[in-house]
């Protein structure tokens, strides 16, 4: 926090960890280089090596209010039980229904494939895995993607439990398929 001059309760551990803030507050950074090039924003954590500063999750600037856990060299992640995500129909509201289902779900082309070290050595990192390209899924959803994260579109991200709704959505789409055939 070479640069702070206003702002409390951050916390900064690590080399150039948070290195050009400068007003920010509330922020928690723990790795070398982690959140570097955040000056403004507020509320964020970050764990790892420039964790929330390499190009996965960029949290600079008036960034505020983000997560990053882990860096670009990662290839696996860990945790012995599932997480389990805040739903409470309480604490949302602008209810809709989701408008992709079977047609949407037949359009999408699994992939068996693994990430590249860089996108500058064709050299396999981690094992192989099994997903989707984002670009892929991007023009299937249109103008308003929310199973692809374009925010950064140099990094896509896949946001998979969004595509859950859709599969149900299918799911229900063939079952009345189903029973209006076993009604004739």
């Amino acid at each position: 926090m070479e640069d702070h001059t206003t702002g409390g309760s951050n916390t900064a551990v690590g080399r150039c960890s948070m290195l050009n803030v400068t007003t920010s507050g509330s922020n928690t950074a723990v790795g070398a280089e982690t959140m570097a090039d955040l000056t403004t924003g507020s509320g964020n954590v970050a764990i790892g090596i420039a964790s929330g500063a390499d190009g996965m999750v960029n949290i600079s600037g008036s960034t505020s209010d983000r997560g990053a856990f882990g860096h670009n060299n990662i290839t696996n992640a860990y945790v012995k039980v599932a997480w389990t995500v805040t739903s409470d129909a309480r604490d949302k509201m602008n209810f809709e229904s989701v408008p992709h289902g079977l047609d949407f779900v037949n359009q999408l082309e699994p992939y068996k494939f693994n990430f590249k070290k860089s996108r500058e050595v064709e050299a396999p990192h981690g094992s192989a895995r099994y997903g989707f390209k984002a670009q892929d899924i991007l023009t299937l959803e249109g103008d308003n993607p929310i199973i692809i994260d374009n925010e950064n579109e140099d990094a896509l991200k896949y946001n998979g439990e969004a595509l859950v709704p859709v599969l149900v959505n299918a799911i229900k789409e063939l079952t009345k398929r189903i029973k209006d055939l076993e009604d004739k």
